[in-house]
């Protein structure tokens, strides 16, 4: 605070530049394997601009149905078509594309890295073979696989072992993994410096606060230096999703306020109800740490 103040009180285009901000953009890059990265003050924000930006009427967005509300608000500020795929169905999507390719000027692929409600992945694989022989763009956030999927938290790139460039724009928030407030662009140089001077969501707006980027910063370097972290969150992971619950309640309508102390998505029988939640239950979120492991995680959780 002494050194940097609260605020940097302006656009970065103007005088709003910070040396916390650039390390944290040159740090994301080498950890994401981009050539270069663009960080913004919201991850929702960042969602919302970028899509009303890079498109236009002209254009066509293809997005999984369970694509998060900032994705849905940034096509319709955009002005272009949208068509919803069913969720990780690269055989619809492949469909649309045969259907619209032809239609539009630019074809926009949008998924997420990991779906936090379902806990499921993309097929990033299918969905860059698509991209590549459809000629589309394919943008991918990575809000909740960054710092959590991959050998070393490097998301669902490291996963699945792609090509960064196979991929145009890859985004991300700085809220959860990262354990600060804001959101990223990242991609190749002259992708993102042309966003830098463009993007209204970034010229606009203020920059991202010191306090939030040299938290980023910090966290970033965590995920590097101590790799432990991931796998202990994939255990905790593993332990709460084969955990035997004891049934506490079944899933309550929308807008009731009936709730469940055990996750109704995440005992033996998951499978099956899992349909049900989706037509007219809720689901409900839960948020295993990397912080606690082993016996430590059990003594938390209930028993049968």
């Amino acid at each position: 605070m002494d050194r940097y103040g609260t605020s940097v009180s302006a656009s970065r285009v103007l005088s709003g530049e910070r040396e916390l901000t650039v390390r944290l953009e040159r740090t994301l890059s080498d950890f994401l394997g981009v050539e270069d990265c663009l960080v913004l003050v919201s991850g929702y924000s960042t969602n919302v601009t970028a899509l009303g930006h890079l498109l236009g009427p002209d254009d066509l967005v293809l997005h999984d149905a369970l694509a998060h509300n900032s994705i849905l608000r940034g096509c319709a500020l955009s002005g272009a078509a949208r068509r919803p795929f069913a969720h990780n169905d690269t055989a619809e999507l492949e469909r649309l594309l045969r259907a619209n390719r032809a239609r539009y000027r630019r074809v926009l692929i949008v998924v997420e890295g990991a779906y936090s409600m379902d806990g499921d992945l993309v097929d990033l694989p299918a969905v860059i073979e698509l991209k590549k022989r459809y000629g589309a763009l394919l943008m991918v956030d990575e809000a909740h696989s960054v710092g959590t999927v991959g050998e070393y938290g490097r998301g669902v790139g490291e996963f699945f072992g792609v090509e960064r460039c196979d991929v145009d724009l890859w985004m991300g928030t700085l809220s959860k993994a990262f354990a600060s407030c804001g959101g990223y662009l990242g991609g190749s140089a002259r992708t993102v410096r042309w966003l830098r001077h463009t993007l209204p969501g970034f010229v606009y707006s203020v920059g991202l606060s010191p306090a939030n980027a040299a938290a980023a910063l910090a966290a970033a370097g965590l995920i590097v230096a101590e790799p432990g972290r991931v796998r202990a969150l994939r255990r905790n992971a593993e332990l709460f999703r084969t955990w035997p619950w004891r049934p506490v309640c079944r899933s309550a309508p929308v807008g009731t306020r009936r709730s469940c102390r055990v996750s109704s998505g995440l005992g033996p029988d998951a499978a099956r109800r899992r349909p049900r939640l989706r037509q007219g239950g809720h689901r409900r979120r839960d948020l295993p740490s990397g912080g606690r492991g082993g016996a430590g995680a059990a003594a938390v959780l209930p028993h049968q």
